[in-house]
């Protein structure tokens, strides 16, 4: 989600567990250079990475496209939005990790602001050759009538890869 607060967070951390559970240990990378929420969660398991830095640009996508037993997940911070997506972009990242037997998956977490749904259009549109999946997680509320109304939601939302993440019991 290009928006803070969405639950990509949590996905993540969902994710993870599973994973876990499941008996392997997946790499994680937390691109909140400021918070590092996720590594909070697994410290052992999660690299911070600032995409503002070259360094880290370099470290992260290096990772991600070699070849490896344990499955990775990147939980991409509002912030770090924009320039991950067009560093994944102009590397070719999709292409190259399929090479390495690796095949990216983006989830992509909508909220209830119409221009969430035109990013995820966008996002679609130029990861074509990448599994999609729209995440709808109810925390995050229904949109407006003029939102659902809109041509940027309807067609997100016929997508034919969704997941949705029930609203969590309080306690």
């Amino acid at each position: 989600s290009l928006h803070g607060r969405s639950g990509k967070t949590l996905l993540s951390r969902l994710l993870a567990d599973y994973l876990i559970l499941q008996g392997d240990s997946p790499d994680l990378y937390d691109t909140d250079a400021i918070e590092k929420k996720l590594s909070a969660f697994f410290p052992s398991n999660t690299i911070a990475i600032d995409v503002d830095k070259v360094l880290s640009q370099m470290q992260l996508f290096d990772a991600l496209a070699s070849s490896a037993s344990a499955p990775r997940i990147v939980d991409i911070s509002h912030q770090a939005f924009a320039k991950f997506f067009k560093l994944m972009q102009e590397t070719g990242f999709v292409e190259e990790a399929r090479e390495r037997d690796n095949e990216p998956v983006i989830f992509y977490i909508v909220n209830r602001e119409a221009d969430s749904y035109a990013q995820g259009l966008a996002l679609r549109e130029t990861f074509k050759n990448c599994n999609f999946i729209v995440v709808e997680n109810e925390q995050n509320g229904t949109p407006d009538r003029a939102t659902q109304s809109s041509p940027d939601y309807q067609t997100l939302m016929q997508h034919d890869l969704k997941l949705a993440l029930p609203a969590l019991d309080p306690m």
